[in-house]
């Protein structure tokens, strides 16, 4: 087990390592001084987890209360969020008690951010279930759900109280959900970590043995996750409540957004962050912020973990026309997001491979930036 300490406001242990659904009570009971859980799970995870999870927190001597809602990014909206306050109420959590996220990032920010308001703040704890939670959304305490205006526009910075990562439930993932959350793996090399893109060049094949639960592959990727996550907290600790750096975790995430937004959410997070990198870096050749060498190693690696390089391969992926992603209706997408105020928006340029600046861009010339799609 690989555990990563991230000093923020609230301080909590991220525990990498395998097998550990069956120490979740364990780990959570020091921390939390009520008797009552809220373990909130979706209908893909519940089925597969719920149980054992709920057994042991049990076996902690936690009184466990389940709340299931359906999958998928659209139950990340003011009515689940709404019942789950509700649900919360009725089954009379205190202050003293909390939520366990088990899941994905959906979960993981519908839950945080419930935690964040309910009772004016309750603890949680972060359970990710999928390779994307694992590496971004579960840690660093950015919580909330989507309007519908754009993603994330109601949130929280709240700070989990412990984060347990479990690898062995990765390899239940679909290979599309796996390649969605090494989109995310990819950012951290680009954005911050020069040997990590390297070993990622070379290490494709193997990653992708993680869904048949080989043990090379499995040590691997929680080296990777444990990399990706010590990045973060460097980030986090340095800028949690995004003044500044921390910005730069968004790479990617920009025209991302916009086209999850235009795809009503048929094109999942992790692929569209695919296509908005390709997007950022085309953009980056363009102005001669990126070596064109780079570009080329961004765009080839995004190739081999089966990425899309651009928005028409990701509307193709899941039978969309690519017509709908024009630069026009990406940029209008793009105005509503946090990033953009004022007449600007700030966007994450690539430099080199492991490093990048932020830029504030005039938001007339976001169109410009959506049309370096393909």
């Amino acid at each position: 087990m690989t555990t990563v300490h991230v000093n923020a406001s609230t301080a909590y242990d991220v525990m990498i390592g395998r097998g550990l659904l069956h120490e979740a009570g364990e780990m959570i009971r020091p921390l939390i001084k009520g008797r009552n859980l809220a373990l909130v799970t979706d209908s893909n995870v519940a089925p597969l987890y719920g149980e054992t999870v709920k057994r042991a927190l049990s076996a902690a001597g936690f009184e466990v209360c389940v709340f299931t809602f359906p999958a998928g990014e659209e139950s990340k909206c003011m009515s689940t969020y709404a019942a789950l306050q509700e649900f919360l109420a009725e089954n009379r959590l205190s202050r003293k008690d909390a939520i366990v996220a088990l899941g994905g990032g959906v979960t993981g920010d519908l839950a945080g951010f419930t935690a964040a308001t309910y009772l004016r703040g309750i603890d949680f704890v972060q359970i990710p279930t999928t390779l994307l939670a694992a590496v971004d959304s579960s840690v660093g305490g950015k919580t909330g759900i989507d309007l519908t205006a754009g993603k994330n526009l109601c949130g929280a910075f709240h700070q989990p109280r412990l984060v347990i990562c479990d690898t062995d439930t990765l390899t239940t993932l679909r290979r599309e959900d796996f390649v969605g959350g090494m989109a995310e793996v990819i950012k951290y090399g680009v954005i911050r970590d020069g040997e990590l893109f390297t070993l990622l060049e070379g290490s494709a094949l193997e990653l992708f043995d993680v869904l048949t639960g080989d043990d090379s592959a499995m040590g691997l990727l929680q080296h990777v996750i444990a990399t990706c996550v010590g990045i973060k907290r460097d980030v986090v600790e340095a800028d949690e409540f995004e003044g500044g750096l921390r910005a730069i975790l968004n790479f990617g995430h920009t025209a991302a957004h916009a086209i999850e937004n235009l795809s009503e959410y048929k094109i999942p997070h992790g692929i569209a962050v695919g296509a908005g990198m390709m997007i950022a870096a085309n953009y980056a050749n363009l102005i001669g912020a990126l070596p064109i060498r780079d570009g080329d190693r961004i765009r080839e690696i995004l190739n081999q973990y089966e990425l899309p390089g651009g928005t028409s391969g990701a509307a193709l992926w899941y039978g969309l026309d690519p017509e709908i992603f024009t630069p026009e209706a990406m940029a209008e997408v793009a105005m509503s997001d946090k990033k953009a105020g004022g007449g600007t928006i700030n966007l994450v340029i690539p430099t080199a491979i492991g490093d990048c600046r932020i830029e504030k861009t005039p938001t007339d010339r976001l169109a410009e930036f959506m049309g370096r799609n393909d």
